[in-house]
């Protein structure tokens, strides 16, 4: 299975173990990257992996 290359809020949320919440709160301080598709929003994985300390992409 391939990896993703973003998540919803929800998804993002699960991802990290916090709260929805939590999510929306780095998005609209902007330590989270996000992607509007259409009425979604989605967060790269890459902003993700950035705002956790994980390792980029390749």
């Amino acid at each position: 299975m391939s990896e993703k290359l973003a998540y919803n809020v929800r998804e993002a949320a699960e991802a990290a173990g916090v709260s929805e919440a939590t999510v929306w709160r780095a998005l609209q301080s902007g330590k989270l990257k996000k992607v509007k598709w259409g009425g979604r929003t989605l967060i790269p994985a890459e902003s993700l992996r950035g705002l956790l300390g994980g390792p980029a992409a390749a």
